[in-house]
This record gives structure tokens, sequence and C-alpha cells, in this order.
């Protein structure tokens, strides 16, 4: 049987409730039923998608992510800024930045993937780029509602908006039902301080 799988950096009810209002603010800016907002309760920060795995290499996985996480040191993130991806023009994504002034992320998230990489999860060939989505809009969206939603964006920028501790890592599970995603989690590492 496969499992949907991906390592994430799991977000605490207070964090959660900040980047909460943020998306508010957001919603009001951008035209009604064009985004599918994510739940707060599914904020996460996708660090690897390991995408449909055999349930039989899900103990390889935690192992080889143990090994990754080991020595890793808390990291604390700014949340701020904002965009869409690809870009404001043609928005798909609706998503927060994160900036990390002690750099520990990017090379967290190297280790997780050189761990990984032997088990049949190729590297990712583009450049880590830490964000929260926070939407996506829907297919088939006319196109001036895409301008609607770019120029909403692009007009609520968002500052500092919380400092998030970051301590530990998570093997997340992901079950894709009609009513969203429901997300499981398999393995939790904590970081040394």
């Amino acid at each position: 049987m496969a499992l949907r799988l991906f390592i994430a950096i799991e977000l605490s009810a207070p964090i959660r409730a900040a980047i909460g209002h943020a998306m508010d603010t957001l919603q009001q800016a951008t035209p009604r039923h064009a985004i599918r907002w994510v739940p707060s309760e599914n904020l996460h920060l996708t660090l690897k998608f390991l995408g449909d795995t055999p349930e039989t290499q899900v103990e390889a996985i935690r192992q080889a992510l143990g090994k990754a996480v080991e020595g890793q040191q808390a990291i604390t993130l700014r949340v701020e800024g904002n965009g869409c991806f690809p870009n404001i023009r043609r928005p798909r994504v609706i998503w927060l930045g994160l900036n990390d002034s002690a750099n520990r992320l990017v090379p967290l998230q190297t280790a997780i993937e050189a761990a990984i990489a032997p088990l049949g999860f190729p590297t990712d060939q583009r450049p880590f780029s830490p964000h929260l989505t926070l939407g996506r809009v829907k297919d088939h969206t006319p196109v001036e509602m895409l301008t609607q939603i770019g120029h909403g964006i692009q007009n609520k920028p968002m500052g500092l908006i919380t400092t998030w501790p970051c301590q530990a890592v998570s093997l997340m599970k992901s079950d894709l039902r009609p009513s969203g995603a429901v997300y499981t989690q398999l393995a939790h590492y904590t970081f040394n301080s």
C-alpha cells in the first residue's frame, strides 16, 4: 500500500493564530471563491515532498530522517513578506515568506535531501524557497480574476507577522479527502537545542 508522505516543520497553535490574522487580511483583499485557502490546522513548512511511497519504506525513511536531524539546532524564523508563485501576473499559489537570519534552515533541508536521496527520492533541482503556502488559485480562474488576485496580494504587503521558533521536524502522511487533506504525524524528531 502506498502512502502520500512529506517531511515538514509543524506550526504551534499560537503561530497558526498569528498567521491566520494575515490570511484574513489577504482573503479580504482577493476575490471570494477563487482561492482554496489552506485550513489553519494544515499550515506547515514543507522541507521535502516524498509523494506516494510504499508503506514498506516508512521505517527506512524514519531512520534516515533521524540521522539527518542529529546535531541540528533550533531555528528561529521570521514570518514576513507575501507573494504569489509563479508571479503576481499569473498567481497560482499564495504564500508568506520565511527568513532565517542564522542560516540554519537551508543546511537542514539539504541534510534531509541527502539522507533521503539514497532511498529513491531524487534531490529537488529547484533551489529551496522557504515559504508557507496559504492558498491555491482554483483551476480555470478567468484572467481578469487572476489580475484581481495578483493586485490584491501586492496591495497588502506583509511586514513581520511573527517570529517562529522551530524545534523539530516531522514525517507526515497526507490523506486526500473530498473535504480537503488530512495530515497525520508518523514520526517526530526534536533538535538538540
